[in-house]
Order: structure tokens, then sequence, then C-alpha cells
């Protein structure tokens, strides 16, 4: 569904993604690893055409990324970036954004819009916040609506980037819950993420990138089986079993 070919791109002429050469499948979850500054981010920039590659190709379903309007693009690939703006609007208007590609002139959102957004609140937790402020929302709870308005957006391409940030403990199973169910319907899901052991845990398969190049890209298993993520992070992996035979990871530092 995603192809990537030969694909550099970087920012003031410094290349940060190398001659990167990928094909994500259609569904299921890809966690992208790496240390800091490895491209991560802006794979994602690249995927979302956010960022045009200085050279290569990306294809979406057979058909080149820049080939698409932005309201086209804005049918198949939703974004939760890892920063954002906090415009001071209600919740409900907010998430209302998501339905804007579904929309012809005058953006008027018609029942069934009304309805993908009550439905996207209540799923990401939202619905009790709908008539008040963003801004006058905790940043967890803020999270939580950026994703209520990707949820509404309903599209085949779902790019994440660290969606984590600022969700305690309880709130992060909450949303990795709802990833699962993103993928689980059939949605191809790219997520940023920095807790190793979250990202082997939850996702289907690994990218690990270092130094804008692919180290290791496989089903997670094989991932942490090939130890490509101790040498690339400087760690040693271990997996245990929980009680009931569930696989945890847990990292230490080398000797």
């Amino acid at each position: 569904m995603i192809n990537l070919e030969s694909v550099t791109a970087g920012y003031g002429g410094n290349p940060v993604l190398r001659g990167l050469t990928l094909r994500f499948e259609k569904g299921g979850i890809t966690g992208i690893l790496g240390p800091n500054g490895c491209g991560k981010s802006t794979l994602l920039k690249v995927v979302s055409g956010l960022l045009k590659p200085t050279s290569g190709q990306v294809c979406l379903g057979g058909k080149p990324l820049l080939s698409y309007s932005p309201k086209e693009l804005a049918k198949e690939v939703a974004v939760l970036p890892q920063s954002r703006e906090i415009p001071a609007i209600p919740v409900e208007a907010l998430v209302s954004h998501g339905r804007f590609p579904y929309l012809g002139f005058p953006r008027k959102l018609a029942p069934t819009d009304h309805s993908a957004v009550e439905s996207a609140m209540e799923r990401a937790g939202v619905l009790e916040h709908r008539h008040k402020l963003l801004s006058a929302l905790s940043g967890g709870e803020r999270q939580k609506v950026y994703l209520a308005m990707v949820l509404a957006q309903d599209t085949p391409i779902v790019l994440m980037d660290e969606p984590t940030t600022y969700l305690d403990i309880n709130h992060q199973f909450e949303l990795l819950r709802l990833v699962r169910e993103l993928a689980d319907s059939g949605k191809t899901v790219l997520v940023v993420m920095h807790d190793l052991a979250q990202a082997l845990e939850t996702c289907d398969r690994i990218l690990l990138l270092d130094h804008g190049e692919a180290i290791a890209y496989g089903p997670a298993g094989e991932v942490a089986d090939s130890r490509a993520i101790d040498r690339v992070f400087g760690v040693v992996s271990q997996r245990v079993e929980d009680l009931k035979g569930r696989g945890h990871y847990l990292f230490s530092e080398q000797a």
C-alpha cells in the first residue's frame, strides 16, 4: 500500500533519510524505532506529503504521492503529529476538522459527519469535554482530542508520532487499545514510539532506523530476536512471560 523507492529527504540540503526503500503492506501496526535524529519523524512527514523527497518517490496504492491533491490526500492519510498548536476553539469544533476533506462548499457538516464526530469523541474518551476550549484541557486530554480528530477523519492510513506523549500509564494503555482497534479494522498504522518494550508488545511489525537507513524491518518478534535493537541502542533485551503466557520485554544497560 505504501512504497518508498530510494527516498532521500532532509532539511536545508542535509539528508536525514538516505536512499530508503520500503514497502508497508495494508493493515497492522508498524512501530518505527531508532535513536534521536535517525529520521523517524522525517519518514512520517515524507509519507504524509508534508516533506518532499530530494530524490526517490513515495507511492500510495501504486499512485505517486505527489499526484494527489491536498483534499485527496487528506482522505487517504491522517496524521497525529508530536507537537501541535492549541487553537482557542471548543473540543467538538476541533474534532469536526477531521471531516473537512469530505465536505463541499460551504463547509457544512451533514448528519453523517456529526455522527462520525460524536463517535470519535466517545471512542477517544473526550465526549464530556465537547464544549470546553482546547486550551482549558491538560496535555493528556488535548492529546486524546487530537486522536479523536484522527478517528473522525477515518482514513485508510494513520500516522502517529509518539502518541503516548503526555499520557499517564492507564491512558497510554487506552490509547494503544484504540490503535489496535484501528489496525484490526483494516487500517494501516505507522507509529513512532520511544518505549522499546511497549513497541515490541504492541506492534505487528518493527522498522528500526539508524542514521536515516533501515537497519531491520519485519515482524516484531523476529526483529527483537535479531538483537538489532540491542546493537543500535546499546542495551541488552530479555523476553519474559507473565502468568497468562504473554510476552514482555525488559531492557538493561550493556555491561
